[in-house]
């Protein structure tokens, strides 16, 4: 893993990060709900440029329509551990100051 950098706080790509930086797993869907954001694949396809170690993956399991099937983002633990290392306290602040604006804009 490169050394990434943390985006601006206020960008969509941030808001990505914080949200996958929790430990959850990110869909199109599960990403709207908890941010109201429609914008999510091309902040994480710019995060993985970076040097953020997001995986993806295609969800078929348990799903009987076509819609229903998606891809899904998460950071594995052993890469959340190592971010939080390389980061410090700096990812908390990071994630506390992405919330605080997302609450602003609600």
């Amino acid at each position: 893993m490169t050394d990434p950098k943390l985006p601006v706080t206020n960008s969509p790509e941030s808001a990505v990060l914080a949200y996958l930086s929790t430990g959850k797993r990110m869909s199109q869907l599960s990403f709207q709900g908890d941010t109201s954001s429609y914008c999510f694949h091309a902040p994480t396809i710019n995060l993985k440029g970076t040097g953020f170690p997001i995986d993806a993956y295609w969800n078929t399991r348990g799903i009987s329509r076509v819609s229903g099937r998606c891809t899904r983002y998460i950071i594995s633990d052993e890469n959340l551990i190592a971010l939080r290392l390389l980061f410090g306290k700096r990812l908390e602040k990071f994630i506390e100051a992405v919330k605080r604006i997302d609450a602003k804009a609600a």
